[in-house]
């Protein structure tokens, strides 16, 4: 790799370019999960099924209350 460290020089630029290019797709990946699924969501959603037949029985219903006929 023939690359001047000169500003002014094009090769610069390009290299620049696609330095912050890829910069933004790194963040783009990786934040992406994150927008899409929401963490507070998924682990509301995996406390409830674990402690689902816990609570269901310390607070008395029955299985046909709980889950409907």
């Amino acid at each position: 790799m023939n690359m001047s460290t000169s500003v002014d020089d094009p090769s610069f630029l390009v290299y620049a370019v696609w330095g912050i290019g890829l910069l933004i797709l790194l963040f783009g990946f990786t934040l992406l999960p994150t927008l899409i699924f929401s963490p507070s969501q998924y682990v509301k959603a995996r406390l409830i099924k674990k402690y689902s037949e816990d609570y269901r029985n310390e607070y008395g219903f029955s299985e046909k209350e709980w889950y409907g006929e």
